[in-house]
């Protein structure tokens, strides 16, 4: 069973972006830059694993290193519920990984996939907003200060990622697959 931990007030604040099987430019460039634009007080308490498209590795990098962030970035990142597991908010599309961010018990920012003629990410995403797990982000409309009003206000409040990190558990299902396959068997079993 998970726990959150919210990052001690002015402490380090571990940001994991994840960028979806396809990456895209929103994860990729924009929110680097809006990183990048924060106040040095937010810049030097980033540590970013971020997920970036090959052909913006080298941009980002820079940029992350000219903004003074501590960041490890890659096209793939290895061992995900590692990084679950010691960030404090996780940045990203809201596509199936939304079930192992709630698992994770981690607050998050979703800015979901605008164009499937269903909006399964967006409703996948208020699954966790709706519990309070989750700030959702329209990118037709996102705007470099809605990004940094939203991170600059979870590092300056723990008490608030603290409380979403609940709304996430509350949707989270541990052990899902598992609880399905014991159950499956229990029916196959009295069939006999």
């Amino acid at each position: 069973d998970h726990a959150y931990t919210p990052p001690e007030e002015n402490g380090p604040f571990h940001l994991l972006i994840l960028g979806g099987s396809q990456g895209t430019a929103v994860l990729s460039t924009f929110i680097p830059h809006v990183l990048a634009e924060l106040p040095a007080s937010y810049r030097v308490r980033l540590h970013v694993v971020h997920q970036i498209l090959q052909k913006d590795l080298d941009s980002v990098r820079a940029l992350y290193d000219q903004a003074g962030i501590k960041a490890t970035t890659a096209p793939f990142i290895e061992n995900v519920p590692d990084h679950l597991g010691k960030s404090h908010l996780f940045m990203g599309r809201s596509g199936a990984m939304v079930t192992e961010i709630c698992v994770a018990v981690l607050p998050a920012i979703y800015i979901p996939y605008p164009h499937h003629k269903d909006q399964q990410q967006l409703k996948n995403a208020q699954v966790q907003g709706q519990a309070g797990g989750a700030i959702i982000i329209d990118e037709k409309t996102i705007t470099k200060e809605e990004i940094a009003s939203a991170i600059m206000d979870l590092m300056d409040n723990p008490q608030k990622l603290a409380a979403m990190a609940k709304g996430a558990k509350s949707c989270g299902y541990p052990y899902a697959a598992q609880k399905l396959a014991d159950e499956v068997i229990n029916l196959v079993q009295q069939k006999k």
